[in-house]
């Protein structure tokens, strides 16, 4: 009895494919997203360190122009994954914060932002600490990123008024 009951669950644990990806869906980003100098600086910062220094969350706003980042200090955990309610409560806290919405970008150091171009699974969208910047913007183009060297939120379209506007 005790051996089918074993074999069942165990059915169950290969069928589901109980192999964690990096996330619970629902509160990922979705769609394209160009990466821009900014961003690409903040998540640097978030990426990069000490192993010690352990990024958690890094939620960027709907307008795609703010960051909401946590690291913790890692005291000997080898790895670390948010679960739904963590990942939930730093949503809320990013979203009260800037007023917007607030989507997923990264998951400890796992990408999950869904932009149909890459797996989101932990081994392919992982990103080490010790990786260089231009490491890190090679890894992001792989799956499937645009990464810009300017600063897309700081463009603005100007109206020059010439100097005998309204004056007629």
């Amino acid at each position: 009895m005790n051996k089918k009951i074993f074999f069942v669950i165990f059915c169950i644990f290969l069928l589901t494919g109980s192999v964690s990806n990096a996330v619970p869906n629902n509160y990922n980003g979705k769609g394209s997203l160009l990466i821009s100098k900014t961003m690409l600086d903040e998540f640097y910062d978030y990426i990069a360190g000490p192993k010690s220094k352990q990024p958690e969350i890094f939620f960027i706003t709907e307008d795609k122009s703010k960051f909401y980042k946590k690291t913790f200090r890692n005291y000997g955990q080898k790895s670390f994954i948010n679960g739904s309610g963590n990942i939930k409560r730093h949503k809320k806290k990013c979203e009260i914060k800037y007023k917007q919405t607030c989507y997923l970008f990264a998951n400890a150091r796992v990408i999950v932002w869904d932009n149909g171009s890459h797996d989101m699974k932990k081994k392919t969208s992982s990103i080490k600490y010790n990786l260089n910047k231009e490491e890190v913007i090679s890894r992001l183009e792989k799956m499937g990123f645009e990464v810009s060297d300017i600063d897309i939120e700081n463009i603005q379209d100007i109206l020059v008024l010439d100097n005998n506007f309204g004056k007629e």
